[in-house]
C-alpha cells in the first residue's frame, strides 16, 4: 500500500493558497448571487445583463459610477445624460445636481433597467 500523506498535503496546501489569492485578488469587493459588488456605495456593477443594486439611493451633488464587467458592451441612458457603449472593464460617471428620482436603462437592452434617487442637501 502507497503512502498517500504528502500527495494529500500539496494538494491541501495549493488549494489553500490558490483560495487566499483569489480573497486577495479580489481588492475589497464582495460578491452577491454571483455579481461581483464594489464596497463604493456609489458604485453599480453592470454584470450578467443587470445592474446592481437596481436602485441605489444618493445625495444631491454625488457621482455615481457605473461598472461594465459583462463580456458585451452595455450602456446607461436616461433622458438627461447618455454614456457611451462600455467595454468590459469600463467605466462611465454622472455627477447628479438636482434632485429626484431617475430612472435608466440600457439602450441595446432596454430590458436592463435601474433607478437612482437623488436626495435634497
Amino acid at each position: 500500500m502507497k503512502n498517500y500523506t504528502i500527495p494529500i498535503i500539496i494538494v491541501v496546501a495549493i488549494t489553500i493558497s490558490g483560495g487566499t489569492f483569489l480573497l486577495l485578488r479580489r481588492n475589497g469587493a464582495e460578491e452577491t448571487n454571483g455579481i461581483e459588488q464594489p464596497l463604493d456605495a456609489n458604485t453599480v456593477v453592470i454584470q450578467n445583463y443587470e445592474f446592481s443594486p437596481s436602485v441605489i439611493r444618493i445625495k444631491q451633488g454625488d457621482t455615481v459610477t457605473w461598472t461594465n464587467r459583462d463580456s458585451v458592451q452595455h450602456n446607461v441612458a436616461h433622458n438627461s445624460f447618455e454614456s457611451p457603449l462600455l467595454r468590459r472593464g469600463e467605466t462611465y460617471q454622472y455627477t447628479f445636481n438636482a434632485p429626484g428620482t431617475y430612472e435608466y436603462h440600457c439602450s441595446p437592452h432596454p430590458y436592463m433597467v435601474g433607478t437612482v434617487i437623488v436626495e435634497e442637501v
